[in-house]
């Protein structure tokens, strides 16, 4: 990767005639502090880091939108300048270097308005004020604070009106101005300043021509710009290479490009909606989630797009926009209606192995013909029962590991062919579909079922494993639990070493499947407020069924417990072979 470089004046005479914006930048945020301490940077010779500037070709300007820099900036208002570009227009886009570079237009060209830090409200709107330096301020004079990164030597600051030039310790000049000058006027213009400043010590004089000779310097003369041209067509490369650029300061995703495609081209906030749409999803439903941007944005391409609903800036065109924005109320209702559904099984961020579950769940309450119908089927028994077996076999199978995107897509081609027919979630039909396209079995075969009685009491998937194993129940309002079945307190390693039981083989299967079942809290109180024998003897046959358990009462001996697990694993080997 070799560099280039050039002027700050040679940059400025091509910003917003070939060198534009793109649609992924953020808004200019900086502030006249940050602005006068960029400017002050360069007349100190430190480096203000590189720029990368992508070199476009038509085709990759056709579904982008390119905006201006600002010149004259307003704040606290939306400045973003759409331009229209000719066909065969060369143009390059500054992919890094949006804050610097509107800084410097801003310094050298427009103007900085705003209200004072005191007065909040200005009957005659923000102030507009240009930028200047002092002349005649000594950077090698001792400042106050050496130790303060902030501090800065040279005398840049913005002004409403042009200050008094007649002071004997002070002497404005307007930073634009040095653009007039070139290698045959910038010392007639510096003399001609010299008298206007009157009678100035010999010390004083040093200080005024060296300033305006470095300011001329650093902006007409020094190679400040620093930067690198990329020429991929792939707008993504560009993007990686941009995002790695930024990976020492402000941590940058993908979704942060993303974000800022979609809020200057929404209508409406873009950048709020979805991040109150996560904030809402994670954290004002009944059960706390884990949503992130990612996952909402790739919904909104999996919901409107037929193909590729990878997270790459080439899926978000301008037509691809708008088209999110004008289903965006049907994708937070869908989204909403999902998470609400599988919080109700009892599945939250503290479960969801994969969150891609729940976004075929969400695709198929998107797919109904309204809200109103949706939210029925949402609460509809039979219904629940289906997406809920369904969504325990998905993620104990692991079918969104891998190439998630063709799942994701199947599951789509399956829900389109059967909601017009069938208003309930297709499980079944997801089921043979994914099996006959090779995709991990959702049936529970002989090695499944294996890999399932081994899911033990610590792993993640237990409550989500046990939950296939029961009928319809609100697991999130009755608080349900994983617990053991046989506490291992209850075991006496000394009489089971006398009756032929080793220590491992207990150890093995105490906190395997077999020995799990879920209890509400106060039935976990219970249990653990009374002897064993005394407490599985009190249960009724309806107890016993709800959890496949043995009726054999002398199977819940201690001594019996690898016959009760031999059982207990026959009946629910049964029910998951049962399940579709």
């Amino acid at each position: 990767m070799s560099y280039d470089s050039t002027t700050i004046a040679n940059v400025l005479g091509k910003l917003n005639k070939s060198y534009f914006l793109p649609d992924i930048q953020r808004p200019f945020v900086w502030d006249t502090d940050q602005i006068t301490r960029l400017f002050d940077s360069l007349m100190q010779n430190y480096p203000i880091s590189s720029f990368l500037f992508w070199d476009v070709n038509e085709k990759n300007t056709e579904e982008r939108e390119i905006y201006k820099f600002i010149i004259d900036f307003r704040c606290g208002e939306n400045q973003d300048e759409k331009i229209d570009l000719l066909k065969n227009d060369n143009i390059t886009l500054v992919m890094d270097g949006q804050q610097r570079l509107t800084s410097l237009m801003i310094g050298l060209i427009g103007s900085y308005s705003d209200r004072p830090k005191n007065q909040r409200k200005n009957p005659n709107g923000p102030i507009k004020k240009a930028l200047y330096l002092d002349l005649l301020k000594d950077p090698s004079a001792e400042m106050e604070d050496d130790d303060n990164p902030k501090q800065t030597r040279y005398g840049f600051d913005f002004f409403e009106t042009p200050p008094s030039r007649y002071s004997s310790t002070k002497f404005w000049f307007k930073v634009s101005d040095i653009l007039d000058c070139n290698k045959d006027t910038y010392r007639k213009r510096r003399h001609a300043l010299v008298e206007q400043a009157g009678l100035l010590s010999k010390e004083q004089l040093d200080v005024f021509e060296t300033n305006f000779e470095k300011l001329y310097d650093v902006i007409c003369q020094d190679k400040s710009i620093s930067y690198y041209t990329e020429t991929s067509p792939s707008y993504d490369k560009v993007v990686e290479i941009f995002i790695r650029a930024n990976d020492g300061g402000t941590k940058l995703s993908k979704s942060d490009i993303l974000m800022s495609m979609l809020t200057k081209n929404w209508t409406t906030n873009a950048r709020d909606e979805i991040n109150n749409l996560v904030l809402y999803l994670n954290s004002e439903l009944e059960s706390k989630n884990d949503v992130n941007r990612d996952f909402i944005l790739r919904t909104s391409l999996v919901f409107c797009l037929k193909t590729d609903f990878s997270l790459k800036t080439q899926n978000f065109t301008k037509k691809n926009i708008k088209l999110i924005e004008a289903n965006w109320l049907n994708i937070k209702n869908a989204l909403e209606l999902s998470f609400r559904t599988v919080n109700f099984f009892g599945v939250d961020k503290r479960n969801l192995t994969s969150v891609n579950a729940i976004m075929v769940i969400a695709y198929y309450f998107y797919g109904l013909p309204n809200l109103d119908h949706a939210k029925k089927m949402a609460i509809d028994p039979e219904n629940q029962k289906s997406i809920r077996q369904w969504l325990g076999s998905a993620l104990l199978n692991g079918i969104f590991t891998g190439q998630s995107a063709n799942t994701i897509g199947m599951a789509k081609r399956v829900i389109d062919d059967e909601i017009g027919s069938s208003n309930y979630f297709p499980a079944k039909s997801l089921v043979t579909k994914m099996t006959l396209r090779g995709r991990l079995v959702l049936e529970y075969d002989n090695v499944a079922i294996g890999k399932f009685m081994d899911i033990s009491y610590s792993k993640k998937l237990g409550f989500v494993a046990l939950s296939t194993l029961y009928d319809n129940n609100n697991w999130a309002n009755d608080h349900y639990q994983k617990v053991s079945l046989f506490p291992k307190k209850l075991f006496d390693n000394e009489k089971l070493l006398s009756l032929g039981v080793s220590e491992n083989e207990i150890d093995l299967h105490i906190s395997r499947m077999p020995n799990l079942l879920l209890l509400s809290r106060d039935e976990i109180i219970e249990k653990e407020e009374m002897d064993f024998s005394i407490w599985i003897q009190s249960r009724n046959d309806n107890f016993f069924d709800q959890h496949l358990l043995p009726k054999d009462m002398a199977l819940y001996r201690p001594e019996k417990f690898l016959g009760f697990i031999k059982h207990r694993e026959e009946r629910i080997e049964n029910r998951l072979k049962s399940l579709f």
